[in-house]
């Protein structure tokens, strides 16, 4: 449990990471997998509650 709990706080982290600097590449992928229609607003809040969930679900599966 505890290599699980890692990886999801580094998948967290990653994810916030990526919804803060939206890297070329990798952004393109997130907002095709999404819907192109959705505003860069939204696909960005999406990010950063995903990473969140992941992060708290790490944390929580460390305890």
């Amino acid at each position: 449990m505890t290599v699980l709990g890692i990886v999801l706080i580094i998948y967290g982290v990653f994810c916030i990471a990526i919804g803060l600097f939206k890297p070329g590449m990798l952004w393109k992928i997130v907002k095709v997998k999404l819907g192109k229609n959705k505003s860069d607003k939204f696909t960005q809040n999406f990010v950063y509650i995903w990473g969140l969930i992941a992060v708290i679900a790490g944390i929580i599966i460390l305890l």
